[in-house]
């Protein structure tokens, strides 16, 4: 006789936030309370999201500024505007 293993593991069933606005927008214009707090909670988290990716913005390293065109990030190929300083 053959013995089979099987394996054992968790299915994430947690619905997505894009998913549940249909359900929660009514349900907190209607008073919901319960609603409201998961739709708060949504914006937080997007806010914070979004202030984090301005932080990461503002501290990456800038790109060079082509000497030629004035363009911000280097040209693999020459200017892209066609734009030479040399003679």
């Amino acid at each position: 006789m053959i013995e089979q293993k099987t394996k054992i593991g968790t299915i994430d069933i947690t619905p997505t936030w894009e998913s549940l606005i249909p359900v929660l927008v009514p349900l907190a214009a209607e008073g919901n309370v319960t609603a409201m707090n998961e739709l708060r909670k949504l914006a937080r988290i997007v806010d914070t999201h979004i202030a984090n990716l301005k932080a990461l913005r503002d501290e990456a390293p800038k790109a060079p500024v082509c000497p030629d065109c004035g363009v911000r990030g280097a040209h693999a190929f020459g200017c892209p505007l066609g734009v030479t300083t040399d003679g």
